[in-house]
């Protein structure tokens, strides 16, 4: 379980005296572990995998406004690496089209009144292996 994997390089890190990977696995830790209280579930994989995706999307949109070598750039560049091998494999965009033309095909998709059918097909295949947004863009331009 991943929950467990965290706990051991929290661990690790905090006996080999690496204080940039303890913080930010500490504060990944906390993250997950609010998001399981606010929802009242158990801490599952799914659960660490969305928070991660979350997580990782929040530090590369905070990247892509810093400028390159200010002060938490180097730390959410860190964050981002480390929390990466916590997410499945990532789909290729072949992969993705593919299932896109299978949900269309399955749900009689036309037009972009269907796109609703279409990602309830989808989300589910791809969620954590490949990004929503793109996603979304690749839907649009199969229906007309």
């Amino acid at each position: 379980m991943l929950k467990d994997t965290i706990e051991k390089e929290i661990i690790t890190a905090l006996k080999s005296g690496d204080t940039a990977t303890l913080n930010a696995l500490k504060s990944f830790k906390a993250d997950y572990t609010k998001i399981a209280i606010d929802k009242r579930v158990d801490v599952t994989d799914e659960l660490i995998i969305d928070a991660a995706g979350k997580a990782i999307k929040q530090y590369k949109d905070a990247l892509d406004v810093m400028c390159s070598g200010g002060p938490n750039y180097m730390d959410y560049e860190f964050r981002v690496k480390l929390l990466s091998k916590y997410l499945p494999a990532q789909m290729t965009e072949d992969e993705v089209i593919a299932i896109i033309n299978e949900a269309k095909t399955s749900t009689g998709a036309e037009t972009k009144k269907d796109m609703g059918k279409m990602m309830k097909v989808i989300q589910p295949k791809c969620k954590g292996k490949f990004d929503g947004r793109r996603l979304s863009e690749l839907v649009n331009a199969v229906l007309v």
